[in-house]
């Protein structure tokens, strides 16, 4: 246990140090040896929620629960993939990949039906990618979610013009 207590110490240091990659492989080394320690998935889920690779910090966090099913991995969970799909989601809107920022914020929406700054990505995908029925309805959620969000008012305004002029 001291042995994977001070392994997770290096890969905890070389996270703070933005050095993913890094931690990652060790993790792998230390998976190798220990297969069925939650904490090595867990901080393996970690890591590569900072790589940004969903598919693979899910997988590793999923392990983790399998192993050790209490409720602290199943709330990590949630809280990994709301903050992992947010940024993947601004991250397309800023590439202009409306697609793909429309596919992380509706599965965001669907894991956080409460979370506004989803439904206001979402808005604003869908009205990128003229769907104004969709969007109005994603920016209206958001409006009721966080009414005093002048931004959101100014959006819904922008998308009915928009919706309108077509």
């Amino acid at each position: 246990q001291k042995f994977v207590d001070k392994a997770n110490k290096e890969v905890a240091q070389a996270m703070e140090k933005g050095e993913y990659t890094k931690g990652a492989e060790r993790l792998q080394q230390l998976l190798k040896l220990f297969p069925e320690n939650a904490s090595l998935h867990y901080n393996m889920a970690l890591v590569q929620e900072g790589l940004k690779d969903e598919a693979k910090a899910s997988a590793a966090i999923d392990t983790a629960i399998r192993l050790a099913p209490d409720r602290k991995y199943q709330e990590k969970k949630k809280e990994m993939q709301r903050d992992l799909l947010l940024e993947l989601g601004q991250k397309a809107l800023n590439d202009r990949d409306f697609p793909k920022a429309t596919l992380h914020y509706q599965k965001l929406t669907e894991i956080d039906p409460q979370n506004a700054p989803a439904f206001y990505g979402l808005a604003l995908s869908l009205g990128h990618e003229r769907k104004y029925p969709e969007s109005l309805a994603a920016i209206n959620q958001a409006i009721k979610l966080a009414p005093a969000q002048q931004q959101y008012l100014k959006v819904k305004e922008m998308l009915e013009i928009n919706a309108k002029s077509r």
